[in-house]
């Protein structure tokens, strides 16, 4: 499942500034899962389509809650922080300075002084970067690292957090997932193992102990050494990229623009077993390439190995077959291999 943020625009907003603001909002979809309450700054709530309950229910359950606006010393906004659970990241954008109600004691807050419509966009710079997305039929995307370390165990069925990240085959898995997100892929490329640790232990103090024993370190040092000199990501099929000056709106705008001269591709149905298989069966894995006429590319990607779910994208692509897609019909991501810089928009 995606993050959960809530958005209270206050009503006291220009009406310019709060349709850039829901705007800009609509974009946030793409990376979390949204809920956006407009509130009366003077004093009462005005839940636009909400109840007092929904309201609060929403913001119970929020990983992040964005306050646009300066009433958040306001009584109904201070009665809806008092519902904000304790790890929950608060953001305030706005002009002036606020006054922290004795509900925000305690919490993680960030003010962001900034026009609205530019610190929504701030706002969305700082947090998308870091989110880790993990191979799912649904999207889940771990803020950072030490949402993952925290949340991740709890998913696979393990309530005691701190022990899951002892053994070795998980923490393997730990670096694999973080190799394929691009801000950890770019501090793994750049930092040595030990400035990478240092950083993840700051970051996640429940590896410490697998740090201290060498396990993640191991791992690490693993990971560095197959990584290839490129970025290799998974992203949610979504995601708008621009390879060569095209532009694909997704993974279904790289299928439509298959065959057409600039994308070609490698697709596999999947595994059938009986008739019932073999009669209904329509989903595949998709190796995509955009080296266009390009000869020798083309020889050359022909010429790479599937693994797994016939998935050609890997650490050991040659310079040459770059960019490059996989993905697996009925994913909510998919993997790019590209050379820096490219544009995800």
């Amino acid at each position: 499942m995606k993050q959960k943020i809530v958005f209270l625009i206050d009503s006291g907003v220009s009406v310019k500034e709060q349709e850039e603001a829901y705007g800009i909002i609509a974009d946030f979809r793409r990376s979390f899962e949204v809920t956006t309450i407009a509130f009366n700054g003077d004093d009462d709530f005005d839940e636009v389509g909400f109840s007092w309950e929904e309201a609060a229910g929403a913001v119970r359950v929020a990983d992040m809650m964005v306050i646009v606006g300066e009433a958040i010393q306001a009584h109904s906004v201070a009665d809806l922080l008092g519902e904000m659970k304790a790890d929950c990241r608060l953001f305030v954008i706005s002009l002036e300075p606020v006054k922290w109600p004795e509900a925000c004691k305690g919490k993680q807050v960030l003010q962001l002084l900034r026009r609205i419509p530019v610190g929504m966009r701030r706002l969305k710079r700082w947090l998308v970067p870091f989110t880790i997305f993990v191979d799912s039929y649904g999207v889940i995307g771990y803020f950072d690292l030490k949402d993952l370390v925290e949340q991740y165990p709890l998913k696979c069925g393990r309530a005691e957090t701190g022990t899951y990240w002892q053994e070795r085959r998980h923490l393997e898995d730990l670096v694999e997932m973080l190799s394929l997100s691009a801000y950890y892929r770019a501090q793994i490329q750049k930092l040595s193992v030990a400035e990478t640790l240092e950083n993840w232990v700051e970051e996640a103090p429940l590896l410490r102990q697998a740090c201290d024993s060498g396990a993640l370190r191991q791992a690490l040092e693993a990971c560095k050494m197959r990584m290839g000199n490129f970025m290799l990501v998974r992203i949610p099929k979504e995601t708008t990229l621009t390879f060569n000056g095209q532009v694909y709106k997704g993974i279904e705008g790289i299928k439509q623009a298959d065959g057409n001269g600039t994308v070609f591709s490698s697709c596999h149905l999947f595994p059938c077993f009986d008739s019932s298989d073999y009669a209904y069966e329509n989903r595949y894995y998709r190796n995509y390439w955009f080296c266009g006429q390009n000869a020798s590319a083309r020889a050359i990607v022909q010429s790479l190995k599937a693994g797994s779910n016939n998935c050609c994208i890997g650490e050991h692509l040659p310079k040459e077959s770059l960019p490059m897609v996989y993905y697996e019909d009925g994913r909510e991501t998919m993997l790019v291999a590209y050379e820096k810089p490219m544009n995800c928009l």
